[in-house]
């Protein structure tokens, strides 16, 4: 075995400028950058698989999440580092304010390594390999396709469905809804990332995505991902014109004609009458406890982590109230049903402002750059966040981080490329 030293070298596309470690053994030939670059995409697409199963998600996430770390520190050099302070330090600012958790010191510790990996991995892949990610979530949107012909011949049909609502291996519909319209979101903002010999595919596997999604009959999700194809369609209206639109109600209708006759009624109710269906009523107490929470703490927040105590004890302080005010209350729950009021209970006003401020200069951007998978995972996440929340939970991080981390990689990846382009961007006129 032969090792030896190459000289610095720059390499395009890839940015990578650092000292590379080359391997003979016999013929074959090792390169240390593309080992570790083969390592994390490898890892990464294991993550995204395993997320789509449902099993074994955090040993991939921490793998992924530390290569990743190792990778972005080896293909950095110390002059290069100032165009990080731009945009992709804010996040960390965030994601330390929970890890910390100023409120309850170190309660929500986990719950940043999560927000840490999912951003990290984001990062690294938008930073090294800006173009790369529709491999790893084509291995997601298969995964869920492939789930459940699979899924049906190994387990049976009572194991896939949830009261005639498709969930597959999540523990319900609404997680299943909200990633594989998170992939599709990804075909429609990003059809020319992808090689043209695997654009069937994709198109394929997103659009059985899709009706998955009207199967679970998650209707939040739904919205949000209607929302977020509407601002795509403001957006880039030009480039992306009907045939999307057009895709998307086709592959929607043929959702609600498979959906039984009694999930159809509840769909058209909900279109029809949305504040009176029975399932947002009995959200009211739930987002009554996390208001009081929030009141009770308005800067520093509660700790997402508290919240199940807290919903209970004030469930037990107020039970007489609740029930002659409310039909349902719910005695035992996790998480509050509002993105909103989940991010200001358990992060409070300042929280809430290092959230907003870590992502609105990432956003402005992207749309400058005409990169428009986070803004629209943004308007997604702002519509299905009315009354649902996943922060707290490993695919809600990695729905709103690990776009979050793609894009910043992409806009340092493209200063490295053409200096001052940031700043630039920030004077043009809009």
């Amino acid at each position: 075995m032969v090792v030896r030293q190459s000289a610095l070298r720059s390499v395009p596309l890839k940015l990578a400028s650092y000292q590379e470690t080359s391997v003979r053994i016999g013929r074959m030939h090792f390169s240390s950058r593309f080992t570790m670059e083969g390592l994390f995409l490898g890892l990464l697409t294991g993550l995204f698989v395993m997320l789509g199963l449902n099993r074994g998600v955090y040993p991939f996430m921490w793998g992924a999440g530390i290569t990743a770390l190792f990778l972005l520190y080896r293909v950095c050099r110390r002059s290069e580092m100032a165009c990080f302070a731009h945009v992709a330090l804010l996040p960390f600012v965030f994601i330390g304010y929970v890890m910390l958790s100023p409120s309850d010191f170190g309660a929500d510790f986990s719950l940043g390594g999560m927000y840490l990996c999912a951003y990290l991995t984001g990062l690294s892949l938008g930073f090294v390999r800006p173009r790369a990610m529709w491999i790893p979530l084509l291995g997601l949107a298969l995964v869920i396709v492939l789930s459940l012909p699979v899924g049906w011949l190994v387990v049976g049909r009572d194991t896939l469905f949830f009261h005639g609502r498709l969930k597959l291996f999540f523990h319900h519909p609404a997680v299943l809804a909200t990633l594989a319209l998170w992939c599709a979101l990804y075909l429609v903002t990003s059809w020319r990332d992808i090689p043209g010999r695997w654009r069937w595919v994709w198109s394929c596997a997103a659009g059985a995505c899709v009706v998955f999604a009207v199967l679970a009959m998650a209707r939040a999700p739904l919205f949000g991902f209607m929302a977020a194809v509407t601002a795509l369609l403001a957006f880039r209206w030009k480039r992306v014109g009907l045939r999307f639109l057009v895709a998307c109600m086709v592959l929607v209708g043929i959702g609600v004609v498979l959906l039984p006759a009694g999930e159809r009624g509840r769909l058209v109710a909900s279109i029809a009458a949305p504040l009176e269906q029975p399932s947002l009523i009995s959200r009211k107490p739930i987002w009554e406890a996390a208001w009081s929470g929030f009141v009770e703490s308005p800067l520093l927040g509660n700790t997402l982590s508290a919240f199940h105590s807290y919903h209970e004890e004030y469930i037990t302080t107020n039970e007489e109230r609740l029930h002659a005010q409310y039909p349902v209350v719910e005695r035992s729950l996790r998480y509050p049903h509002s993105t909103y009021l989940a991010v200001l209970f358990g992060f409070g006003l300042f929280g809430t402002l290092l959230l907003v401020v870590a992502f609105m200069p990432a956003v402005y951007l992207s749309l400058r750059a005409n990169d428009l998978f986070l803004p629209c995972v943004v308007v997604f996440m702002l519509v299905y966040g009315t009354v649902e929340a996943s922060l707290h939970r490993k695919d809600g991080a990695m729905e709103l981080f690990f776009p979050l981390g793609v894009a910043c990689g992409r806009l340092v990846s493209r200063e490295r490329r053409e200096p001052d382009v940031i700043a630039k961007a920030q004077t043009l006129p809009s």
